[in-house]
């Protein structure tokens, strides 16, 4: 990520039984400020190439549609 990236979503796979995620931010956390986007949003259509329903975090279940999600300009 970039500082153009600022403010974007971002999502990711894993394909191992245990990983470690590191990345970096532009400011200090803000959960106030935090969104969660629903994984399999149609409107999206990532293609995650699944073959069985994925583990998801409690978070992440409850992500909303990118149509109903507040939006920042």
């Amino acid at each position: 990520m970039t500082l153009q990236d600022a403010g974007r979503s971002h999502g990711f796979r894993v394909l191992s039984d245990s990983v470690q995620v590191l990345y970096k931010a532009t400011d200090f956390y803000h959960p106030e400020c935090e969104r969660t986007l629903a994984w399999d949003d149609p409107e999206i259509n990532i293609n995650w190439q699944l073959n069985t329903l994925p583990t998801v975090s409690d978070k992440d279940a409850k992500g909303v549609s990118f149509c109903d999600a507040e939006k920042f300009d």
